[in-house]
């Protein structure tokens, strides 16, 4: 895992050099801009997280960014909400009704916030970026009671919240600009975006899938504790005006 960490480290480092020698050549090239993303992400657990974890988590994330004129860098928040596991089975209602049964699903997931800094030294139809971020990741289990596909109940059974940093590198493919009916563009961009990023989480107890233990009306918990690193990529859209 430390290969891997140095690696896009190394990788990171190179690109940030060459988006520098890129802004230093199109320093005429920025104006005023506001940047909006929704994307499907996958994030895949590192180091000691990755010892408890053994599989991938997917859901999506949605950043809005400002960059001000005649300087290359944006500043903005990004969301991010994903799964790391799920089980689900039936269950009678109560025991004085056992002919009621309903479907009880258990949920393993984390939510992240985070300050987005971005440096875009190139503007154009392929435009790399890199970024930098700082946050929180809030991680939690709950539980839902699902009833002819509605939710009767639902509750947290457990849950943490720890820091959060990290670097990341993408770009932008330019796919379209809006036009006005008669001729002319309006200040809109549609970009395909890609973009990959080393989290450093901090340390966090959390649950898994399993470990929900159940006996009879008692419930136990086998709880996890470790760093919260991660390696996340992102696939989507990015809407620039």
């Amino acid at each position: 895992m430390k290969t891997r960490a140095n690696a896009f480290l190394s990788c990171f480092l190179t690109l940030m050099s060459f988006l520098v020698f890129l802004s230093d050549m199109n320093t005429s090239a920025y104006a005023e801009s506001f940047d909006v993303s929704a994307g499907f992400a996958i994030a895949a657990p590192q180091g000691d997280h990755a010892d408890f974890i053994d599989r991938n988590a997917y859901g999506v994330s949605i950043e809005g960014l400002y960059k001000p004129t005649s300087f290359p860098f944006s500043i903005g928040a990004e969301v991010t909400f994903m799964n790391y596991g799920s089980e689900e089975r039936t269950e009678p209602l109560s025991s004085t009704i056992p002919d009621l049964r309903v479907r009880v699903e258990n949920d393993n997931n984390f939510v992240s916030g985070n300050f987005l800094m971005r440096i875009r030294p190139y503007e154009g139809a392929v435009s790399p970026y890199f970024d930098a971020l700082v946050g929180f990741k809030y991680i939690f289990t709950s539980t839902e009671i699902v009833s002819n596909q509605e939710v009767i109940a639902t509750d947290t059974n457990f849950d943490d919240i720890t820091g959060e940093y990290g670097i990341g590198a993408g770009v932008n493919i330019r796919l379209f600009t809006f036009e006005k009916p008669v001729g002319g563009t309006l200040p809109a961009t549609l970009f395909l975006d890609f973009k990959a990023r080393y989290i450093k989480g901090g340390e966090a107890e959390y649950l898994k899938e399993g470990s929900i233990i159940r006996s009879g009306t008692e419930v136990e918990y086998e709880t996890y504790q470790s760093e919260t690193d991660m390696l996340m990529y992102v696939i989507g859209l990015n809407l620039r005006f």
